[in-house]
């Protein structure tokens, strides 16, 4: 096979994988964008081939390598891999469903993300599938096995033995933080609530108003149970929530905080100069203040803004799924006295650097509100989990997950889940959460993605190897 079919039939599987792992984004363009199905689905072939093209550098890089250094070469794909995944993000911003993700729920196996993140866990996914094949290959090719067994059988086994070691010290590692948890401040007490709000509401004033006492209403019974609440979250929701504009939303917040005493984390939509809008999270004190306020950073495209608009024509003509917002520019935290908590948006858990500025500011609590039911009863909401649970392996912080339609959880900094709620159910969920006393950064949180820097390096030195073997070889047939 040339290296341009390794190209083209890399990036041909990639959009293959990302189309049908992610064909639920036609369930908003045609429940709720009025799209003809036959459309929509044809519209999702663009992201796919987009974000599937990456794979091909991954499998042209492989097929030089193995061309260079025989099956040796396939030891190459773990950093070539994680390189790809991580450019992939770098560019198009859609780090959505990178390998490792697909550990998320198998805690024991993602806690190497405190010093990789996601990118570490994807390295060593494929270099357990490397070490299957190169030593299949060898067992297979009895000539090459018998011409160089030491020297490839040494490098197999020697990249088995690197796996072995990190699973076994990342269980270990994670065994020790749990037994570690032993001092605490005070705890926290945390009320989420789940409303199923549909999504129709913002089209129908009458449903809106109801579906707004009705979360309320479920508030105020969740507290009347439990005294000891100090905070509620709600979650991103269609209500599109306004503090300034809305005096029914005022008069049915403020006496619910001040009634009971809590905080409460809330969805609204934030303002800071006339006709510039934010979808937000304000924190409202006991009290009936606002504490803080967070403007989404990074915005979804074609659900919060239209890309391009002014340099492609017709562009200016589609509105954006949930409100044409504009970008936030600040990571700012709620002090709530027991933490400092920091929030993000629904689509910014998948983006890495999101919690990791929060945390690095001073975040002991990370909080995330979304809305899944844009996409229906469709496996987007337990991929979207997946990227929340690493968050907060990778910062080491407990992250609250509060959604309109589910899954909401308590993900402990260990990743594992708390409390999970089931899809398109109104539900609550009360939490106690006990902050570490010590503000402790993971390697991950104070320096990134430094390991994708070793996995440049570790290409360059195959590359090197491939291509000085290569001079080698032709300076050995010039002499004959």
């Amino acid at each position: 096979m040339s290296l341009k079919s390794s190209f083209l039939y890399g990036a041909l599987g990639g959009a293959a994988f990302f189309y049908g792992s992610s064909y639920w984004v036609t369930y908003s363009m045609i429940h709720y964008g009025g799209l003809p199905p036959w459309l929509a689905y044809g519209l999702t072939v663009i992201p796919a081939v987009a974000l599937g093209v990456f794979w091909g550098p991954f499998a042209l890089g492989v097929r030089w390598a193995v061309t260079r250094l025989g099956v040796v070469g396939v030891l190459m794909a773990p950093p070539l891999w994680a390189l790809a995944e991580w450019g992939r993000y770098l560019i198009t911003g859609m780090g959505w469903n990178a390998f490792g993700y697909s550990q998320a729920f198998q805690s024991q196996m993602i806690q190497i993300a405190r010093y990789t993140g996601v990118y570490g866990v994807s390295f060593f996914l494929v270099g357990a599938s490397s070490l299957l094949v190169a030593s299949l290959t060898l067992l297979w090719d009895r000539e090459a096995l018998l011409a160089s067994a030491r020297r490839q059988m040494a490098m197999t086994l020697g990249l088995g033995g690197l796996l072995v070691v990190a699973i076994v010290a990342a269980w270990a590692d994670s065994r020790t933080r749990a037994a570690d948890r032993m001092s605490h401040k005070e705890p926290l007490h945390i009320v989420g609530i789940q409303p199923n709000v549909p999504v129709e509401v913002s089209l129908d004033p009458e449903i809106h108003d109801l579906s707004f006492h009705r979360l309320v209403s479920l508030t105020e019974h969740e507290l009347a149970s439990d005294n000891q609440t100090d905070l509620v979250i709600w979650p991103e929701s269609p209500l599109n929530l306004s503090l300034t504009r809305s005096l029914a939303v005022l008069q049915g917040v403020r006496p619910l905080v001040q009634q009971y005493r809590v905080y409460l984390l809330l969805n609204v939509i934030g303002e800071t100069v006339p006709d510039r809008v934010h979808n937000s999270v304000a924190v409202i004190d006991p009290g009936g203040g606002v504490v803080s306020e967070y403007h989404k950073v990074r915005l979804f495209p074609f659900g919060e803004y239209v890309p391009l608009r002014g340099v492609i024509p017709f562009l200016d003509r589609i509105p954006a799924l949930a409100g044409d917002f504009s970008p936030g520019h600040e990571y700012t935290l709620a002090d709530i006295g027991q933490a400092q908590i920091g929030s993000f948006i629904c689509s910014e858990s998948v983006m890495p650097e999101i919690a990791r500025r929060l945390t690095g500011r001073g975040a002991t609590l990370l909080v995330e509100v979304t809305n899944d039911s844009w996409f229906g009863p469709t496996p987007a909401a337990r991929q979207h989990l997946a990227h929340s649970i690493f968050r907060a392996v990778e910062n080491s912080r407990d992250l609250i997950r509060v959604t309109n339609s589910g899954i909401t959880v308590h993900v402990t900094p260990e990743g594992q889940l708390i409390g999970r709620t089931d899809l398109f159910r109104e539900e609550s969920r009360h939490w106690v959460v006990q902050a570490e006393e010590d503000n402790k950064l993971t390697i991950y949180t104070r320096y990134g993605d430094l390991f994708i820097l070793l996995c440049a390096c570790l290409c360059a030195v195959g590359f090197g190897v491939g291509l000085a073997r290569n001079e080698m070889a032709h300076a050995k047939a010039r002499r004959r």
